[in-house]
């Protein structure tokens, strides 16, 4: 197979991992014909390491994912465009399956995110995210075992056609997150998702439950500044037409929280079940109470408060610090 890509890696402060996500991109079975290391003003010596090897380093100054990605597409070459994170270890074959997937009607295709680590709670809200109740039917943070057409795929695994991504407007700068959804929501409307399992790379998050909670407030936060609408959405829509609702009749309050009650002891008896961990219940429990309520507060809190962003004033945001 003979295909143009362009591998871009927006990064900050990834030290600890950039070499080794370097090194796996440069063994690919399809080799990418370049590697585009787009560095958000670390503040540890990550340029350094990556400038050790044949790859493009760049500085952005909108200091957004999605300012590092609308960098890296604009100064990439290759006919496609895929991305993963500096912490993110794709397997050798991530690029070969990736392209395998585009046909004519195709303008992305995205893999399995496999979220590791071996810290207690980050195996429970792994398991929990990787759940119809954490997570919908979004591949951000599910594993299914088939291919399927979908609607957004992960902005740590993807390939899109160039042409598509600029056609689209490419991602919007002045977002701090979200920005692969609120990109996949313009793409879908030209043509395909794909999303297949073949294509993986692994992720550890290496949060704590109280990162994790943070990180439920953000992504609600994210979700509401970028104005992208569907399942996820459903509770925190929901939620404060209940309460109100509640206020009037507290049989309303009091079905609403026994429904999910049995939905959350349901779906970590199985999940735990399934793991023959019967022990992981009530930590299960635990983890889609935080992963649901912090979400919800996040999504209302981006809602109301939606603070101005500012563009940098480093015209053209960004600086070549090494070129291949």
């Amino acid at each position: 197979m003979s295909v143009d890509i362009s591998v871009v890696i927006p990064v900050r402060n990834e030290s600890k991992t950039i070499e080794r996500c370097i090194e796996a991109i440069m063994n690919q079975s399809l080799a990418p014909c370049e590697i585009i290391v787009v560095d958000g003003c670390s503040t540890d010596n990550t340029t350094e390491l990556a400038g050790k090897y044949p790859v493009k380093v760049v500085r952005e100054y909108y200091r957004t994912r999605a300012g590092a990605c609308r960098i890296g597409v604009k100064l990439s070459k290759g006919e496609y465009v895929a991305f993963t994170d500096g912490d993110c270890l794709p397997d050798k074959k991530w690029l070969e399956n990736l392209a395998a997937e585009f046909g004519p009607d195709v303008v992305g295709a995205g893999g399995c995110v496999d979220n590791c680590g071996e810290d207690f709670w980050v195996k429970v809200t792994n398991l929990a995210m990787n759940s119809f109740l954490g997570c919908g039917y979004s591949v951000q943070g599910r594993t299914f075992a088939e291919n399927r057409v979908v609607s957004s795929i992960s902005g740590c695994n993807s390939m899109y056609r160039k042409e598509a991504i600029l056609e689209a407007g490419s991602f919007e700068p002045s977002l701090s997150g979200c920005e692969d959804a609120h990109l996949n929501s313009r793409l879908v409307k030209t043509g395909k998702l794909i999303y297949t399992p073949k294509a993986v790379v692994h992720h550890e998050h290496g949060r704590s439950l109280k990162e994790f909670a943070q990180n439920m407030i953000r992504y609600g936060q994210d979700r509401a500044r970028a104005r992208i609408f569907g399942l996820p959405l459903l509770p925190a829509l929901a939620a404060p037409v209940i309460v109100l609702l509640g206020l009037f009749n507290l049989l309303i309050l009091k079905l609403a929280f026994f429904s999910y009650l049995f939905l959350s002891v349901f779906f970590a008896f199985k999940l735990s079940l399934g793991q023959k961990k019967i022990n992981l219940a009530v930590p299960l429990i635990l983890v889609f109470f935080i992963e649901h309520s912090f979400y919800i507060y996040g999504f209302w809190a981006g809602l109301i408060y939606q603070p101005e962003y500012k563009f940098p004033q480093n015209y053209p945001y960004y600086e070549v610090l090494k070129t291949l």
